[in-house]
């Protein structure tokens, strides 16, 4: 057991006691693609060195940031004693170490994750990938399989026709998805009233009927590439931000 006073605001106390911050060897890790440099420059940790080591001898002060490497973002700490904005601070007085020399402390861990998954090379490719497939809109019973509901086919390959400038069974005369008018295509209308209860007036219940709705950012990407003109094929630039919202990284 680590045992020491240490002078600190009462809500970092309960952090201390759990993690047993402080030892005479400080392991240091990294989890995900990135590196970490510390203050004094005396306990850097790179990638490829990894696992590291701090050993304190005295007081030990030294404040450790996070540098992801290309493509990777940083996502947190494990066992940090006092996080002030991405870096992770350690302000230990001599006496706490010494009643805990020859200790071993739990390992700082900086994690990082990769930015966003490869986008494929069209932006309705994407919107097909992440919203009709990844919410299941395209399964087997729903608007998939050989009795899609409605008529409305949203496997891969056949989304694309049956719901651009197609006339939508219950939409009081709307289109499925009228390009360059998000706000008055059925397709649209129909998952925003699931994400945003309230929004719009439809007909039937909204949709996605089973598991999570939209996230605002994917309703974004929908509504951006609507307007845009509901393109099949290729990712003119102001459509970057299609992949951006949905979370995927153009290539």
């Amino acid at each position: 057991m680590f045992s020491w006073q240490v002078s600190m605001k009462p809500n970092y106390l309960p952090m201390l006691l759990l993690a047993c911050l402080v030892g005479c060897t400080h392991p240091i890790e990294i989890a995900g693609e990135g590196d970490i440099r510390s203050s004094s420059g005396q306990h850097d940790c790179l990638l490829e060195e990894q696992p590291c080591e701090a050993v304190a001898v005295g007081a030990y002060n030294e404040d450790y940031r996070p540098e992801p490497r290309s493509g990777f973002q940083f996502v947190g700490w494990q066992n940090c004693l006092s996080q002030q904005g991405e870096s992770c601070v350690f302000n230990v007085p001599a006496d706490a170490v010494f009643k805990n020399w020859g200790k071993t402390m739990p390992p700082l861990v900086a994690k990082f994750a990769p930015l966003c998954e490869a986008a494929p090379a069209a932006s309705f490719a994407a919107i097909q990938t992440v919203i009709f497939n990844g919410k299941g809109c395209s399964n087997n019973g729903c608007h998939g399989g050989s009795q899609p509901a409605n008529g409305m086919n949203l496997t891969t390959g056949k989304a694309y026709a049956a719901i651009v400038n197609a006339n939508a069974r219950a939409g009081g005369g709307l289109k499925r998805v009228l390009p360059t008018d998000a706000e008055n295509s059925f397709l649209y209308q129909k998952v925003a009233a699931r994400t945003n209860p309230g929004s719009f007036r439809i007909a039937g219940s909204p949709m996605p009927l089973t598991g999570t709705a939209l996230s605002a950012n994917q309703l974004a990407a929908l509504a951006l590439w609507i307007d845009a003109g509901a393109p099949e094929f290729g990712r003119a630039d102001e459509l970057n931000e299609v992949e951006r919202l949905l979370g995927l990284c153009n290539p």
